[in-house]
């Protein structure tokens, strides 16, 4: 009798498809499915835990009886897609467009101001995130912009603040000001003026500063950053030295008008839904997969940076009943 090989080419699997997810809404209702894009890998794991008897009645104890006392089914999947729905199912949260309007802002004021660092504008309550693609930028230092004129013979201490004209000084040793202005020295900042009994020293002026000579201006990114070689950073570096505090930048600029998707975290962890493989094997039999019930969550990092791979996420799968007549688990074949 000829052999009947047991090996059935069309049961070795190379596996391909597309994978949906719906989310259920407020009534526990399946909203549409959406294609979850690129995804590399889709597994499901079967765990059961087993409890056995086994009898006392020989030297060496025989397992008897064995039940298996609970059934798990729990999946991952990985996204390669990290689109911005996709990524709101990554953090479990939400996405939404967000609307930049094109109104100027005059007079932000942004404190510690520190050689050598950056700042977003815009970043509020409101905004925390701060704008994006600014123009008509104007950047002043707020105390110095802000500083009262010079008052004669007037008692003063150190770290006060006052202005001659355009030109502000602060003061490092206490006294009282002269009964006139004396010839103030302006030459470079931290130039030093005797003003009565009070020592006062150069620290800039009520006007604008200049980009790239004194800081450095990211427009897309809404970003501005003190170059740590300009009269900013002298400024800043004085009066911390003087006070043991920091100035504040003071910042005009309009915001370009503008739409841009936002997606943020909800700190519930997980998305409840539906879940659906579509197969498209590139070997072996096509079965579709169906999950009436689970819960997606995170379930590794999500890559910014990488060398050579493409950014891919992890997701759990948590299988749930949805009710008794209905698996947890469906997988069709085709006709």
């Amino acid at each position: 009798m000829a052999h009947t090989p047991l090996t059935k080419v069309e049961n070795l699997v190379l596996g391909r498809g597309i994978c949906f997810f719906a989310p259920f809404d407020a009534s526990g209702l399946p909203m549409g499915e959406r294609d979850l894009g690129e995804v590399s890998a889709v597994n499901i794991t079967i765990t059961s835990e087993v409890e056995s008897y086994y009898s006392s009645r020989t030297a060496t104890r025989k397992k008897i009886r064995e039940w298996v006392t609970q059934v798990d089914f729990e999946g991952t999947f990985t996204i390669n897609d990290l689109s911005a729905d996709n990524l709101a199912l990554i953090m479990a949260g939400s996405t939404a467009t967000v609307t930049q309007a094109a109104t100027p802002v005059t007079n932000e004021r942004i404190r510690n101001a520190e050689s050598n660092r950056e700042y977003q504008l815009g970043a509020s309550t409101t905004h925390v995130a701060g704008v994006r693609n600014v123009s008509s930028v104007t950047v002043k230092l707020y105390e110095l912009a802000n500083a009262a004129a010079r008052a004669n013979s007037t008692a003063y201490t150190v770290g006060q603040i006052y202005k001659v004209s355009t030109d502000v000084f602060v003061v490092t040793t206490a006294g009282t000001s002269a009964g006139s202005p004396p010839s103030m020295v302006t030459t470079s900042i931290g130039a030093s003026t005797t003003d009565g009994t009070a020592t006062v020293k150069f620290l800039g002026t009520t006007g604008a500063f200049t980009v790239v000579d004194d800081y450095l201006l990211n427009a897309a990114s809404g970003r501005i950053g003190i170059e740590p070689n300009g009269d900013i950073a002298a400024a800043c570096n004085l009066y911390t030295e003087v006070t043991g505090d920091y100035l504040s930048l003071n910042v005009d600029y309009t915001p370009a008008a503008e739409t841009r998707d936002r997606t943020t975290t909800s700190g519930s962890g997980s998305i409840a839904g539906q879940f659906r493989f579509i197969a498209d094997n590139s070997e072996g039999t096509n079965r579709d997969v169906f999950i009436p019930s689970c819960k997606i969550s995170p379930n590794g990092e999500l890559p910014f940076i990488g060398d050579t791979t493409t950014a891919s996420v992890e997701m759990r799968l948590g299988v749930n009943e949805k009710d008794s007549s209905t698996p947890q688990v469906i997988l069709d074949g085709r006709a």
